[in-house]
């Protein structure tokens, strides 16, 4: 005689806490975080007056914006604001030309000026 097999439950059966639900350690730790964020923010507006912010350009805010952020702790959040400000303080890197590696006879002819000949056989 087969074994008959039982059926499944409809639904997913979920023991325990539910998918998504943060423990007692997560809640804790984000209540830290935004504890000192607000720690944070408070010192660096109290330095500045309400028309000094006002007045203020949008890199200048985003690096107070960054600054408070480390001050915090939050030095994640800090790394990407300051990769957004990278652009606004520090040039990239060019390829250099390499025209100061090349023979003389490979270089491009000067364009002549007033009476001076041009060159037998220019390059085109």
């Amino acid at each position: 005689m087969a074994k008959v097999k039982a059926k499944p439950k409809e639904g997913p059966r979920r023991i325990g806490r539910p998918l998504g639900s943060r423990n007692k350690l997560t809640i804790i730790r984000e209540k830290k975080a935004a504890l000192a964020m607000k720690t944070a923010v408070k010192k660096m507006t109290s330095q500045h007056t309400p028309e000094e912010l006002a007045a203020m350009d949008p890199v200048d805010i985003m690096v107070l914006a960054m600054r408070t952020q480390a001050l915090a702790g939050d030095f994640v959040g800090a790394a990407a604001i300051a990769r957004d400000c990278a652009g606004y303080f520090r040039a990239k890197k060019m390829v250099e030309t390499v025209a100061a590696g090349l023979p003389a006879e490979l270089m491009p002819d000067p364009a002549p000026c007033g009476d001076e000949p041009a060159p037998a056989n220019p390059i085109l």
